[in-house]
């Protein structure tokens, strides 16, 4: 039996599409959650920040694929509790029901040399999972794209939306995209006992301008639009003016998760797990 936390996200969705239908899943989902998708799995209410609802969504697993992310939070508290707190219940809930395995949904947030409260409790509860002396793997993703994805469906929207694109700074920061199948395909192949004890990125090969990353969307929409580049600084004093609101467009997650260069060495995830990622370009054909 594998319990997958978070299942009802983008990520989550797809694992649970791509497993084999016999196969014994359990995933944890809030009372409010969208459970379409998750079809033939066991659905055990819960939430990462209640211990006892995992103390229960734990008992009989072989395996955790752990995926919850507070993804729309918008302070640190927010983050924290559902990171830190979070990783700490759920470690004391696996040892509690002598669950050693766990599969981390981390992020390259983590890594960047201005982190978000988003990077930073990611980065917190990473070293919980790594200290646990359980058996982990720790997968790091860039920014993961596809049909229906919930980071990538926003900025196609935006693109899509008004006379002219915000981009935040100069947009030539690079990132490393990576496509949904082959998010999918690092997972199951991370639960190996060969990956116990390692951190993975999991990103494309070819790093990639955010300009350039805009201008490919453009054109596979059929599109022309001016760029509108906008200080960094602004965009996050008006992030900060927005934590008051509920649900806000506009995040300090969001902002520095974009503007910030970053390359990351995929080449343990290559070769050791076997999974060599595509391009940006075919992603897109995959994906609009």
């Amino acid at each position: 039996m594998i319990l997958i936390t978070g299942a009802s996200g983008f990520v989550g969705r797809n694992l649970v599409r791509r497993l084999n239908p016999r196969s014994n899943v359990r995933c944890l989902v809030r009372k409010s959650s969208d459970t379409a998708g998750l079809e033939g799995c066991e659905l055990v209410e819960g939430d990462i920040t209640d211990p006892g609802s995992l103390l229960e969504a734990t008992k009989g697993v072989e395996a955790v694929i752990h995926l919850v992310a507070a993804f729309g939070a918008s302070t640190y508290r927010e983050n924290y509790d559902v990171h830190v707190s979070g990783a700490k219940n759920l470690v004391a809930a696996c040892k509690s029901n002598g669950v050693r395995r766990i599969v981390v949904a981390s992020t390259v947030a983590t890594l960047a040399e201005r982190k978000s409260d988003y990077g930073t409790t990611k980065a917190m509860a990473d070293e919980i999972f790594a200290q646990s002396g359980l058996d982990v793997t720790i997968l790091k993703p860039d920014f993961i794209y596809g049909k229906d994805g919930r980071g990538f469906n926003t900025l196609v929207n935006v693109i899509r939306g008004g006379k002219m694109i915000p981009i935040p700074g100069d947009g030539a920061y690079r990132r490393q995209p990576v496509h949904i199948d082959d998010v999918c395909r690092v997972f199951f192949r991370a639960l190996s006992e060969k990956a116990i004890g390692k951190t993975y990125v999991v990103a494309s090969r070819e790093p990639i301008e955010f300009n350039r990353m805009v201008d490919m969307i453009m054109a596979k929409l059929g599109i022309s639009k001016r760029k509108v580049h906008l200080p960094v600084w602004l965009l996050l004093l008006a992030a900060k003016a927005m934590k008051l609101k509920k649900n806000p467009k506009l995040t300090q997650t969001v902002i520095l998760g974009i503007a910030q260069d970053r390359i990351e060495d995929v080449t343990p995830m290559i070769r050791e797990l076997g999974v060599n990622p595509i391009s940006f370009e075919e992603g897109l054909e995959k994906s609009l």
